[in-house]
This record gives C-alpha cells, structure tokens and sequence, in this order.
C-alpha cells in the first residue's frame, strides 16, 4: 500500500469564524449519515463499489478527503461513504473534511450534490445537479453561486435542457451539440426533431442552424387600435415629467433612460420630434 501522510488538524478561518476543518480520524468513531450520491447501490453492488476503492486506496492512498459535518461531539459522513467504508475495511486511518457550515440535514444533502459534481463533468451532468439542487429550494442565483458563477445565465440553460428529448440531450452530452444552440430548439418537439436530423446529416449544429428550424412567430394582428397612439401619449407625459424636473434640479437619469426606451419604440416620427422640440 502506498504510504498516506497523516494530515495535521487544520482549521481554515475566514472573517465570519472558521468554516473548514482538516484532520485524520479513526474511520469506526464517524456517524453514517444519509448517503445521497450512492443511496441507490446495494449489495453486490455496493460491496464491489467499496473493493474497487480498496484497490485505489492500496495502489494510490486517499485521494479526496471525506465530507463531514458536526453534530455535537459526533462527526457525521454527509459525502464519500464509499471512502469510508474501504478504509474501515482496510483498518486505516482516514483524512476528512469538516464543513463548519453545515447545520442541518437540508444542508447536509445540498453539500453532499454539489460534492458529487465530477471533476470535469459533462454539460448533462451539470443540468441534473442544478435540476437537483433546485428540487431543494435553491434559487438559480443560489445555484450559479454553487458553481462558482456570478450570474445566472448557464444555470437557465442547463435548466431548459433538461426539457429537452434523448436524441437532443445525447447530442449534447456527446459534444456533437452546444448548449447554447440545443436551448434554442429545447422543449419544441418539432423544432427538435428536424434540428437534429439536420446535425446528423452533417449539416449546420450551431445556435443559428437550430434557430432555422424554429417554426417562425406568427405576425401579431394589425388591429385599430394600434399601440403607437398610447406610446405617443405615454412619451408626452414622460417629457412633462422630464421638464418638471429639470425645472426643480432633480435627478433626471431614469427619466431619460425611459424617454430613450420610448424614443427606440413605435412612436412615430412626428411625435419623437414634437418631444425633442419641447425639450429643446
């Protein structure tokens, strides 16, 4: 067996108090908590899981610390069960990582999700944790934070792929697809179906391919009452507003933030100008 260096105990302390906590442990003092990223193997099953493990521990040592959290004095597994076994097995020492931060078992299962993440996972990888993390509350700016991403935008995607039918997201999970252009079509059986037999007949995958295939909005009906006399008035009130306070120095930025978005709109000609005279 490869020799394990024992890990000292450490304590990672950030301003708001200590967060992480790095020690050695003897494997039968640690509480068997919930396993949620292999609950599903049993048996045979499992008992292979924990051999192959042993294998990896004898040839390599442990790689990835244990995930643990505190209850009382008690020090609960919440991610690497597997791990765990095999060095209970082996009898060896076992290095873990305790979240100081992890107070509850709502806490504990989101830890043990975002745990499961692969190294480099594959893009369908990744929407099932999203997916997976949303069925337990997180919002999708909790989620991206999760994934270390300050906004929103590939958790929504990785949220639409998911509606997605099997030939699609097999496309993608192959890197025959991006995400980008599968959110296009995703969720519209049709648009799907014809994207990819086109990306298998070797032609156009990209976001532009598959939005050629979309079934094309229908043009909104030409009605009387059309919306460009409300616009036309609706500017008008936004330039009295504009004027009244300029007229009393206050702040005005929003104000022609919203004369500029009406100004991109459907008001016509003649009643652009009549607002730019009147601001004149």
């Amino acid at each position: 067996m490869a020799k394990r260096k024992k890990a000292e105990e450490t304590t990672v302390v950030t301003p708001t108090g200590p967060k992480r906590t790095f020690l050695t442990v003897d494997p039968t003092t640690l509480v068997v908590g919930p396993n949620y990223g292999r609950g599903g193997y049993v048996g045979d099953e499992w008992e292979q899981l924990v051999a192959d493990m042993c294998e990896r521990f004898r040839a390599d040592g442990q790689k990835r610390d244990v995930l643990c959290r505190r209850d009382g004095d008690a020090l609960i597994v919440v991610d690497g069960h597997v791990r765990h076994a095999a060095a209970v097995k082996l009898g060896i020492p076992l290095n873990v990582c305790v979240d100081e931060t992890i107070l509850t078992e709502r806490d504990a299962k989101i830890a043990s999700i975002v745990s499961n993440i692969a190294e480099k996972p594959t893009v369908l990888q990744e929407a099932y944790v999203v997916q997976s993390l949303m069925d337990e509350g997180l919002t999708l700016t909790e989620v991206s934070a999760k994934f270390g991403r300050d906004n929103t935008n590939r958790a929504s995607q990785l949220v639409k792929l998911l509606t997605a039918g099997p030939e699609l997201k097999a496309l993608v999970h192959q890197g025959t697809v991006s995400l980008s252009a599968a959110c296009v079509v995703a969720g519209d059986e049709q648009a799907e179906a014809k994207y990819v037999e086109q990306v298998r007949a070797g032609e156009d995958a990209s976001a532009v391919g598959a939005a050629a295939v979309r079934k094309p909005r229908e043009p909104k009906e030409d009605t009387e009452d059309k919306p460009v006399r409300r616009n036309v008035s609706h500017l008008d009130g936004l330039v009295d507003e504009l004027v009244e306070a300029e007229a009393t120095s206050e702040p005005i930025t929003n104000l022609l933030r919203k004369v500029a978005g009406f100004l991109r709109g459907t008001c016509t000609d003649i009643a652009v100008r009549n607002a730019i005279k009147k601001l004149g």
